[in-house]
């Protein structure tokens, strides 16, 4: 979940200084995508990571957000 959580946070500049250990708040229609190369970073970590139990769980969480952002702002989807 820490993974998940820096690179949502990395992704849209909404950084926290805490350490979070579950899901995220949902992003809605108000964030936006501030730095679009990290996506191609996190795919590639996700993909090459070791399978596991967690791993699906951040992968699926990962896809989620990126279809709320995605689907919430047109800016988003440039």
């Amino acid at each position: 979940m820490p993974f998940q959580s820096v690179s949502i946070q990395i992704l849209t500049e909404q950084v926290c200084t805490q350490v979070v250990h579950k899901p995220h708040p949902e992003p809605d229609s108000t964030i936006k995508i501030q730095n679009p190369m990290i996506l191609k970073v996190v795919a590639t970590l996700l993909k090459n990571s070791s399978p596991s139990g967690e791993l699906m769980e951040v992968r699926r969480l990962f896809l989620s957000d990126m279809i709320k952002l995605f689907s919430n702002s047109r800016e988003n989807r440039r």
